[in-house]
């Protein structure tokens, strides 16, 4: 397994305040979720994805954009997998 830390400033003062036994604990939970939700979107930055036309309002898209969807390594299928 590797192992990968996480070494950014908002990581750092996260984890400060987080360990700060004046911290209450309303705020600590709050850390939490945000340190977890953190470390997941650093987790996911490899995930497969393709090309996903969309249909957007009329007069609401901006220059062309590519739009991507997840896309499931087992079957290949976007979004759901059959194997779940």
């Amino acid at each position: 397994m590797e192992l990968h830390v996480l070494n950014h400033p908002l990581v750092e003062h996260k984890l400060t305040v987080l360990r700060d036994k004046n911290t209450p604990s309303s705020t600590f939970r709050e850390l939490v979720s945000e340190l977890v939700m953190l470390e997941a979107y650093e987790a996911t930055r490899n995930l497969s994805v393709v090309a996903a036309p969309i249909g957007v309002p009329e007069g609401r898209q901006k220059p062309p954009q590519s739009h991507v969807r997840l896309s499931c390594r087992c079957c290949a299928q976007v979004w759901a997998c059959s194997t779940e």
